[in-house]
């Protein structure tokens, strides 16, 4: 059994399976020295986190086999280095300890100082009754005279209001504590070792505060000394536990794996999977390493087997694996979406937040924090590149931190200075007619409108619902695929394709009735009733129920452009509405000009990277992904050193 978990595990491609308890094969047991390992662990663990280090969890081990004086000798080091680190820790808390405590002796003593008090003042006494603590600010304790007009009372002022020390007759000890507890008195907490005794005379308090003082000082000194040796213990000891708990964390993996076997008296057994590529090489390595006393069976995996699943795509196209990380991996049987959500998904922002300025601002940003977090690499290079497709929308769209033109004086002065002549046209603002310079532009999104059926529709809109058709439609041939792969040609055909063909008979019906072809409608009724007969029979009543859902996943992608108009919306408000008309009034109103231009435009930058990014998952997660991917798939984790580099 070892040799053959030292050859798996020096392999790196088998992913092992759980064994399932039976009444013929039972689960396996740890190796021998699992709990010898174990041991050592934990100790060097505890090691390093009380000496704060931490890079075992991305440190590679070095392959090594152990013997049983190995074991020894670790375990001996590792047990007298814990008792070591956890002696110096122990004095370490005491000290601190004993350094908090004196210093509270300290701060009573220096109190006892300013009410010109000494020790014994404070003793037990049948006649006299002593008060000592703070009061709030302002308290004066009146009425304390008709409780008794034998009392001294000694004042200073405090950090925290002030500090009283109240001597009078014991007999009227609890009305003065009434008074004295009405008024939100805090009696002070003086420790025993501080009271004095009259009659010797020796406890003074400039005394004491010496005493404290240097306790303090030696305390302190003692403090550094431990600190010292605990870093000395973390330098000169660091490799060697570094180096030790990567190897032992791997020889624990190794110890550990028959948990994962089944077991009888004689034999075990192993279920798991390889990949196809690698089946030769394991299965002559293991048959060498066990001089053929080893039976290997092959099974091609069917649909019913959860296959474990490994994503490969381009380096350009890996970062966006993150968001089936986020959702579900695929299933054995189905295609990996990553490549197309590279492609759609920086298009799907960049249109929505389609500003130059803004990707211009948003790429610096998140150049900067894949800098700041490289363990968000992953998302931030997505980020990366959706910036820069915002860049290229900004300028097919002309929009620059809102501005989609400029004053025609303006226009008149790039043009005479660059030769960067823009055109020139009026337009009408506030009742009055202004002419402007337009940046060039493919499209206006916030003005272009496109004419369907005597309707004037905001053209991005209208592009919005034309790639909801594509992506949908292409949705569909995906699902068509995978559905054919595992159940079959004609299912595919019921389950998916039917509904394109539902679509192809609505657009035909919907010519014909308004002549704009030459068909009779007949034939797109007829396509129509083929494809709701091959949905019933591919689905069932939920496929009929789901009817109507195409037309509002078509429509869910106009927010494509609706999330942008947004955005272009809450930018000319800030540009023309607060900053334009401040800035012209001069002065103070300059400056409350130029700030709601940065404070309006970073709220809309934020709203800006938020809105695209979730709509543009939830038009993948919910409308694209629904339409042909079932996910479920589960990660390969090979069992071996590669695991986890």
């Amino acid at each position: 059994m070892e040799k053959v978990i030292t050859k798996l595990y020096d392999l790196g491609v088998y992913h092992i399976v759980d064994h399932k308890k039976t009444v013929e094969v039972d689960i396996g047991g740890p190796l021998a020295h699992s709990e010898k390992l174990a041991e050592i662990l934990v100790k060097l663990r505890a090691v390093m986190s009380q000496l704060g280090i931490t890079e075992y969890n991305g440190q590679k081990a070095s392959p090594k086999p152990l013997t049983e004086k190995d074991y020894y000798e670790l375990g001996k080091k590792s047990k007298q280095l814990y008792l070591d680190v956890v002696g110096i820790l122990d004095m370490i808390k005491q000290t601190k300890e004993d350094i908090k405590r004196t210093a509270e002796k300290l701060t009573v003593a220096e109190l006892f100082q300013k009410l010109k008090i000494e020790p014994w003042m404070i003793q037990e006494s049948k006649l006299l009754c002593t008060f000592i603590g703070t009061l709030p600010e302002g308290k004066s304790l009146q009425g304390l005279e008709k409780i008794t007009p034998h009392y001294e009372l000694v004042k200073v002022k405090a950090k925290a209001g002030q500090v009283i020390a109240l001597f009078a007759k014991r007999e009227a000890r609890d009305a003065i504590q009434a008074l004295l507890q009405k008024e939100g008195f805090q009696e002070l907490p003086i420790d025993p070792s501080l009271h004095g005794n009259k009659a010797e005379n020796t406890r003074k308090t400039d005394t004491l505060i010496q005493e404290f003082q240097k306790s303090i000082q030696s305390l302190s000194t003692k403090l550094a000394q431990a600190e010292t040796r605990l870093e000395l213990l973390r330098r000169q000891h660091k490799e060697f536990l570094v180096s030790n708990e990567a190897m032992l964390r791997e020889e624990a993996k190794k110890a550990e794996a028959p948990l994962l076997f089944g077991e009888t008296k004689r034999a075990f057994t192993i279920t798991g999977w390889i990949p196809a590529k690698d089946v030769q090489k394991v299965q002559k390595e293991l048959q060498s390493v066990t001089n053929n006393s080893i039976y290997i069976e092959e099974s091609i995996p069917d649909q019913h087997d959860s296959v474990p699943v490994k994503l490969k795509n381009a380096l350009l196209v890996k970062p966006y694996e993150f968001f089936l990380q986020l959702y579900d991996l695929p299933n054995y049987k189905e295609i990996d979406p990553t490549m197309l959500m590279f492609i759609t998904f920086p298009l799907f922002f960049g249109f929505m937040l389609g500003d130059a300025g803004y990707g211009i601002v948003t790429l610096l940003l998140f150049l900067f924090l894949r800098k700041k977090f490289p363990t968000m690499k992953a998302l931030l290079n997505i980020m990366v590149f959706a910036a820069v497709i915002s860049i290229l929308f900004g300028f097919a769209f002309g929009e620059y931190f809102g501005f989609e033109h400029i004053s025609s004086e303006n226009g008149n002065a790039l043009c005479r200075t660059t030769g960067i002549c823009l055109p020139m046209h009026e337009i009408e603002s506030h009742g009055e007619l202004h002419r402007i310079a337009d940046f060039p532009r493919l499209l206006n999104r916030a003005h272009g409108h496109i004419n369907l059926g005597g309707m004037e529709i905001l053209a991005v809109l209208v592009i919005g619902a034309i790639v909801g058709v594509i992506h949908l439609n292409l949705a569909f041939l995906l699902g068509f695929y995978n559905v054919w792969r595992t159940h079959g040609f004609l299912h595919a055909i019921e389950e998916k394709l039917s509904w394109i063909l539902l679509e192809t008979g609505i657009v035909l019906t919907v010519l014909s009735m308004t002549n704009k072809i030459a068909i009779p409608p007949l034939v797109g009724w007829l396509i129509l009733g083929i494809s709701i007969f091959l949905i019933y029979k591919g689905e069932g009543v939920q496929g009929l129920v789901e009817l109507p859902s195409i037309f509002s996943n078509i429509l869910s992608y106009m927010r494509l452009g609706a999330v942008g108009l947004a955005s272009v919306g809450l930018a000319v408000v800030v540009n023309e509405n607060l900053t334009i008309p401040y800035i012209q009034k001069g002065g103070i109103f300059a400056v409350i000009g130029i700030f709601s231009f940065l404070f309006g435009h970073i709220i809309n930058i934020g709203l800006g990277i938020l809105g695209p990014f979730l709509h543009s998952l939830r038009l993948h997660y919910v409308e694209f992904f629904s339409k042909f991917y079932k996910g479920g798939g589960i990660a390969y984790s090979p069992f071996g050193r590669n695991q986890h580099e």
